[in-house]
């Protein structure tokens, strides 16, 4: 007889067990118990209950080594033990301890056969998916006396034109068939979608529907061909449901290229040449003979030199080698004035009346500084007081940068000393004619204060060579030479002012090209593109647009460059020029 024991596992004292193996591995759990003896894992109770109320429609309750359903009052269980009906006559309760469905069970008297393995359990038939079959043994569909070879595999096959969703194959392990057996639908391919530049043929391939062994034809349109070269290539619908090919793009075998409109940039104050991006809009990657690039991560940067340059992008094609090409062009201005690194603010003073101020503004610029004017500086030998020299540095482009710097000069002359010393008689009594001359008109020159300008103010005070004046203008206003302050002296030595030529007004000057950037001109007080034949840079000093000379021509409008015309020559050898303001390349070779 079996027992079960206090850890579940089953015993038999009355069986020989000459025949099996005697250890604990042959031994297996009760039913209602998991675990695994071989192992050393003790059988414990399972819960049935736990998975979908163990299959009840009402009450699950668990016991030991097993469970059974029950019924709440008023309510009485079904023949199948797991659903509850209402209780229509009055009967004894009902719920007596009947398992729901019996697991199958091992033991040592007849699931381990000599060698030491269980061969058979209690088995469910697989369900034949409609529209396939089962390929397999016979067990697989007809089971022998309700049971099954452990470790059997069963495999599965639609019927032609279907497809199957699921597993192919399952196999019967300890805890049963290790998947469910698939479905068989009927197979059909997806639809075809056309892509740019692409024609699917018959129009019913793109439905969708497509019934295995049907074919559909994949057309590139005009200017268009698949990676290969060809324009058609034809696939086939599966017995699985896809196509034989992957449905491929359609590629543009039509060359264009556009470049953008003429760029028109500043050089930056630190650098002598100008990197730029362009956004050149290609099929493929186009190409320039452009002499300095460099690559800035994932684009590239081409450099410019002050100046209008022209540059050209070509792509080809990679099927066909037709060539395409564009052009614009670059112009490149420097407006950076040259900058003093040593221009001093406040008043430096000069001890030495007899000597020249010398004194270096240090000017640098970007494109290098061609010259230097300086105004204001005294002669030797210089009178006391206080002088404002004003240093201007010119760039290759005539930007203009300043740096004014004030000196009061100290001290005695020595060399006017004796520059004024009187030698023959007349000369001594001319001197003292011109003292006498001084000694009255002096004071009342420098009593007065010099005359404010328009737009302007004056500025004075005494010094003990005699009257020292400041005459500025506001701000964004300059004199006619381009300075914004003066400093004016009145000697009461002299009796007169320094310098003599006094200003009157503070006019506004601006440069007119200044008014309209590059490729405009002013027209009606508003800044207009300038037409096709014709530019204007910022170099030039005309306000309006110039027309392109014979040899060049522009098709664009705000353009502030002319292209150059091929050469081409006549009957006699000489180049054909073209006429003056060209709109277009055809016109370069009319006379």
């Amino acid at each position: 007889m079996s027992e079960v024991s206090s850890l579940g596992f089953i015993t038999n004292s009355e069986r020989d067990f000459s025949n099996a193996t005697k250890t604990v591995a042959d031994c297996k759990c009760a039913e209602g118990f998991v675990g695994d003896p071989s192992s050393y894992i003790p059988c414990e109770d399972k819960n049935e209950c736990d998975v979908k109320n163990g299959g009840c429609s009402h009450i699950c309750m668990n016991t030991s080594s097993g469970y059974f359903c029950s019924c709440p009052s008023g309510l009485r269980l079904q023949r199948d033990r797991r659903y509850c009906e209402p209780q229509l006559t009055a009967s004894r309760p009902r719920g007596r301890y009947r398992p729901a469905f019996r697991p199958y069970t091992y033991s040592l008297s007849n699931n381990v056969n000599p060698n030491g393995y269980c061969k058979s359990f209690i088995f469910h038939p697989l369900t034949v998916p409609d529209n396939g079959r089962i390929i397999g043994p016979t067990s697989c569909v007809k089971p022998d006396y309700g049971r099954a070879f452990l470790g059997v595999n069963c495999r599965f096959m639609c019927s032609p034109n279907f497809s199957m969703i699921g597993a192919s194959s399952t196999t019967c392990g300890m805890n049963g068939w290790s998947t469910r057996a698939p479905r068989c639908i009927k197979a059909e391919c997806p639809g075809l979608a056309p892509k740019v530049g692409q024609e699917i043929a018959p129009l019913h391939c793109t439905a969708g529907g497509i019934l295995p062994g049907a074919k559909c034809l994949m057309l590139c349109h005009k200017n268009y061909i698949f990676e290969d070269g060809t324009r058609e290539k034809n696939v086939q619908c599966q017995s699985d449901g896809s196509w034989d090919k992957s449905q491929e793009d359609c590629v543009s075998t039509k060359v264009s290229i556009t470049c953008p409109a003429d760029v028109h940039e500043h050089l930056p104050p630190d650098d002598a040449i100008a990197w730029l991006q362009f956004d050149i809009k290609s099929a493929t990657e186009p190409t320039t003979a452009h002499p300095r690039i460099r690559k800035n991560g994932h684009s590239y940067e081409y450099g410019f030199d002050l100046g209008v340059t022209e540059i050209s992008f070509s792509t080809q094609n990679r099927f066909t080698g037709e060539l395409a090409s564009c052009s614009f062009f670059v112009d490149v201005v420097d407006d950076t004035p040259p900058i003093s690194k040593n221009c001093q603010k406040g008043v430096m003073h000069h001890f030495d009346p007899d000597r020249q101020i010398f004194y270096d503004p240090k000017f640098e610029d970007n494109t290098g500084v061609m010259r230097i004017d300086v105004e204001g500086l005294p002669r030797v030998p210089m009178s006391p007081g206080q002088y404002l020299i004003t240093y201007r540095a010119f760039d290759k482009f005539n930007n203009v940068g300043l740096c004014q710097v004030a000196f009061l000069v100290e001290g005695e002359s020595t060399l006017r000393y004796w520059m004024t010393t009187p030698k023959p008689n007349r000369t001594l009594k001319s001197t003292t004619t011109t003292r006498e001359t001084t000694t009255t008109t002096a004071p009342s020159a420098c009593d007065r204060d010099l005359p404010t300008p328009l737009d302007g103010r004056v500025s004075c005070r005494s010094a003990g060579f005699g009257k020292l004046c400041h005459v500025m203008c506001p701000n964004g206003f300059t004199f006619s030479d381009g300075q914004s302050m003066k400093i004016y002296i009145c000697r009461i030595s002299t009796g007169r002012w320094e310098p003599n030529t006094l200003e009157q007004s503070c006019p506004n000057i601006r440069k007119q090209n200044d008014n309209c950037p590059a490729g405009q001109e002013t027209r009606d007080d508003q800044c207009e593109k300038c037409d096709p034949g014709t530019f204007r840079s910022l170099r030039t000093k005309s306000t309006h647009c110039i027309t392109c000379p014979a040899g060049y021509y522009q098709p664009r409008s705000g353009s502030f460059g002319c292209r150059r015309c091929p050469t081409n020559l006549d009957r006699n050898g000489k180049q054909i020029l073209g006429l003056r303001g060209a709109k277009d390349i055809k016109y370069c070779y009319r006379q």
